[in-house]
């Protein structure tokens, strides 16, 4: 990412905060002039009527992938009205609340990727993962239940701490104070919190972890440079021309695989937890459905990294 020192000496600009008034209204102005498809960028973005033009792009453009998703989420909702917690049976009941929290996360990470809101539904897809990761690990470590449920006691315990040291007039009154010590007091041998890392590898997914895991933590959900540089455009030079807001076309497919993938992990998790065999056929059937459209993506990407031909060549 350019620094805006550089692009004020790149543009003629001597101070710093001149480059951030020029780069600013130049992008805004380049934003303004958007025109494709019926001029997104108004008064009202992603909230216009026009992002309906814009969901038709995408699914139209990512057509196996989003009929993937569609069929992931038909199978996942049918099993919603099936799920019941056996009495006693922490962890089933813990892997149906986990898996239900992912799939509204799934269905939103589609809402946001369809309209190119590919941060958001980047975020919401890390957030699935987890879902999966801890129940995964549910599944694999008899003890981890227990864990759990220790990991929201220490969290709570340490809110409940932070608001203790508010200053006296933060407007903790007497009965504030007495339920925060009470939770302190019921938390107070509560174990360390869960890693998510820790929890991929005890479900033994820590392959997932680092492929998709990391890197959504890193572009989407923390502000990284990494995820910052979606909002700048920069010329051949490596100059910042403008700033970048709106639908983000290039990341829409390797978004919507990821949250493919997560759901793919969900659904088979909270099948074995419910013992769901009814659905067998149609996720053998989505499962091919993945593998092809990895296979493809995995083709145009070593066609897009072949050197063109020379004449010798030919």
């Amino acid at each position: 990412m350019v620094t805006l020192d550089q692009w004020a000496n790149a543009n003629g600009s001597a101070s710093r905060s001149e480059a951030i008034r020029r780069l600013v209204e130049h992008g805004l102005w380049n934003a303004r002039q958007s025109n494709s498809p019926s001029g997104f960028i108004s008064e009202e973005g992603f909230l216009s009527p026009a992002i309906s033009e814009w969901i038709k792009r995408h699914r139209l453009a990512n057509q196996g992938w989003f009929s993937l998703a569609d069929d992931l989420n038909r199978v996942a909702m049918r099993l919603v009205p099936l799920l019941t917690v056996p009495p006693e049976d922490n962890h089933v009941f813990l892997a149906t609340l986990l898996f239900l929290r992912g799939l509204s996360s799934f269905q939103g990470a589609l809402l946001l990727a369809e309209r190119g809101m590919t941060q958001g539904a980047r975020t919401l897809a890390r957030g699935c993962f987890e879902d999966v990761f801890l129940m995964g690990a549910l599944r694999k470590d008899p003890a981890f239940a227990a864990a759990f449920v220790d990991d929201d006691g220490f969290r709570r315990s340490k809110i409940a701490r932070a608001f203790l040291k508010l200053p006296p007039n933060s407007g903790l009154d007497a009965a504030h104070i007495e339920r925060l010590t009470h939770v302190l007091s019921n938390f107070e041998n509560s174990a360390r919190p869960i890693n998510i890392a820790d929890a991929a590898r005890s479900a033994g997914l820590i392959g997932v972890y680092d492929v998709f895991y990391r890197g959504l933590s890193n572009d989407a959900s923390h502000p990284s440079i990494t995820a910052l540089n979606r909002h700048v455009k920069a010329d051949e030079l490596n100059t910042v021309v403008e700033l970048r807001w709106g639908p983000e076309v290039p990341d829409v497919q390797d978004t919507v695989r990821c949250i493919c993938t997560a759901a793919i992990y969900l659904i088979a998790f909270i099948k074995e937890f419910c013992e769901f065999h009814d659905i067998e056929d149609r996720m053998e059937g989505c499962w091919a459905d993945y593998k092809k459209l990895i296979e493809a993506q995995s083709r145009e990407a070593e066609a897009n990294m072949r050197p063109p031909a020379t004449l010798h060549d030919r």
